[in-house]
């Protein structure tokens, strides 16, 4: 009887109270027991204990590396080793890299008296520190199940982002403050300044608390963005809850950032939209409610601010008309920000229900379903002819707002809590904002388009109600986008044997205008050694690196590759390289 009450409650919340134009909405996030969202979402406490952390990775006992000068010969290499009783294991001529055996226990001092050689440029530990396919660093990766079922650290080979694609996420608000958060914060250009210590925008200046509406888009020091909350109105828009934090952490948290409070380590957890920026816009209070015409602005905020996605982790009942005022509402909003190019994610809901829930259920928006870690449809999850494809959304992992700016956990305290297709659609926008990045070219309709073309067929062959078009595949919707784009790389003509040359990369789509912003271009060479061997494309959709000629003159060659996209450039390599002048001084001082 008692969960019958809880159901009653949570539907008469539902109902829009006559005359006063709210709608309580429910936060898609939690497990719901016969649809008390609320209720349970209230009821939710913080980060459950958090596990440990692996220690850092140990050198390799009796192991160091040398760098010195590619002149070097192995019989040169072998006596210097041999001077401070090491041996070489592996020599590398061409980079000049040798691994060298040295007594255990005598590593620090070893490495101390090779370090004061003037004829070695470097020595270091050799240490286990590589990981494979860009895997990032972070905390509590191992705990992003979500993010390795999608693929993302193979969409990550080929893309980082790009911080001008900006992802407005409306809901409770963002803790701007996280150290996983901080340097992901979307600043309005027109209300933040440069801070010279960072080389980034900042809203800890006089600019951004002046009082004065600066850009004159009608918010006076919307820096980070904006509190759209019935009379609350202002330019904090903190989270007052944890949803709206959770969600901007799944769809954009920083990226092995280093952690303050550990040195050697990365922060929390990995963002799925990797370099891109968040537009914090609260429109829901501290239990989860808020109004329709708020949510309306709030989109339109985003889209008259350079938003170019939009994440809506908040439904409607599922019972709520077409024709209600609240629904037509919605639909002007998403409809302005579809014709600003915005491409708009909403969750489907969290009622079982088939058929999804306002927002998502407007044509057009990308409407997100949440999906198991064996790929089926998580039972709470809404569904139906409007469901565009799933994601994760079971026992996620992320950030929290409390008790501090570095806690992390399962949203409501345990996996259980932590689960709604609320979690499902960032994990949709993130990778959007990585296609955004390779491709500013594309309306948000081929955007839309290509996650339900490349999504994993996980259900019936085909469309099917129950998981839409099937399971978000990020590697596959990344590696789709490229196709049309043009990769160029350039050299200089010739250099001399064991010269330097410098190499440029630039991508651009069919128009010849500059893409590829955040792509991450692989290079290799013959003949030399290229540095670094992986580029990251920047906002002009370009990057270059240097060729190191080797001792052997010919023609070399430059080839670059970005996915299925290859190209080359030749170099000659030409004899008369650097010459090595000697110069003799008289010696000095008593030992002459």
């Amino acid at each position: 009887m008692r969960l019958l009450k809880v159901r009653q409650r949570c539907l008469r919340n539902g109902q829009r109270r006559a005359g006063s134009g709210r709608i309580r909405l429910l936060l898609c996030s939690s497990l719901l027991f016969a649809g008390s969202l609320l209720l349970l979402l209230a009821a939710a406490t913080h980060a459950a204990t958090l596990p440990a952390s692996p220690p850092p990775p140990a050198a390799a006992a009796g192991r160091l590396v040398i760098g010195v000068s590619p002149d070097f010969d192995a019989a040169t290499v072998q006596r210097l080793a041999a001077r401070y009783g090491a041996t070489v294991e592996r020599w590398l001529p061409r980079l000049g890299l040798a691994l060298l055996r040295v007594p255990v226990g005598a590593e620090r001092a070893t490495q101390a008296t090779l370090a004061a050689d003037a004829s070695v440029d470097f020595v270091g530990e050799h240490r286990q520190l590589a990981r494979i396919a860009d895997t990032p660093g972070d905390e509590y990766w191992d705990q992003q199940w979500g993010a390795a079922k999608i693929q993302a650290p193979a969409a990550w080979d080929l893309a980082w982002g790009d911080p001008s694609v900006v992802i407005a996420v409306i809901d409770t608000g963002v803790n701007y403050r996280h150290a996983d958060l901080e340097s992901q914060m979307w600043c309005n250009p027109g209300e933040s300044e440069l801070d010279p210590s960072t080389d980034r925008c900042s809203c800890d200046t006089p600019l951004a608390a002046n009082g004065i509406d600066d850009d004159g888009n009608g918010y006076v020091d919307d820096c980070r963005g904006y509190r759209f909350e019935g009379i609350i109105r202002n330019n904090d828009p903190q989270d007052g809850h944890d949803h709206g934090t959770f969600v901007a952490g799944i769809a954009a948290a920083a990226t092995n950032n280093p952690n303050v409070r550990m040195p050697g380590r990365y922060e929390g957890v990995a963002g799925i939209g990797r370099n891109a920026r968040i537009m914090a816009l609260r429109v829901l209070n501290e239990s989860g409610v808020g109004y329709t015409f708020d949510i309306a602005e709030a989109i339109d905020y985003a889209a008259a601010n350079g938003a170019q996605i939009i994440n809506l982790s908040l439904t409607y009942p599922p019972s709520l008309s077409d024709k209600s005022d609240d629904a037509q509402i919605l639909q002007r909003a998403v409809a302005y920000a579809r014709g600003r190019d915005v491409l708009v994610v909403a969750a489907s809901g969290n009622e079982g229900y088939p058929g999804v829930s306002y927002p998502a259920k407007i044509a057009g928006v990308l409407a997100v379903g949440a999906s198991t870690s064996n790929d089926d449809r998580a039972y709470f999850s809404n569904y139906g002819a409007r469901l565009d494809l799933v994601a994760p959304g079971v026992a996620i992992f992320g950030v929290l707002r409390q008790p501090d700016d570095h806690t992390y956990g399962y949203y409501g305290g345990d996996p259980a809590s932590s689960s709604g297709t609320s979690f499902a659609a960032p994990h949709v926008a993130g990778v959007a904002a990585l296609v955004r990045s390779l491709r500013p070219d594309l309306s948000e309709a081929a955007v839309h388009d290509l996650f339900l073309q490349t999504a994993d067929d996980v259900g019936a062959a085909g469309f099917d109600a129950l998981t839409g078009w099937g399971r978000l595949n990020a590697a596959r919707v990344v590696s789709a986008s490229l196709a049309g784009l043009d990769l160029a790389v350039a050299a200089e003509p010739s250099v001399g044997v064991n010269g330097r040359a410098l190499v440029q990369v630039s991508v651009t789509d069919p128009a010849g205008r500059a893409a590829g912003l955040g792509a991450r271009v692989a290079l290799r060479a013959t003949l030399g050694v290229l540095s670094p061997v992986t580029v990251t494309l920047d906002s002009r959709g370009e990057a270059s690196a240097q060729f190191v000629a080797g001792p052997e003159p010919g023609l070399a060659q430059i080839t670059a590759t970005l996915g299925a996209l290859s190209a080359a450039a030749p170099l000659t390599v030409t004899a008369d390289g650097p010459s090595l002048q000697v110069i003799y001084l008289p010696l000095v001082g008593p030992y002459r």
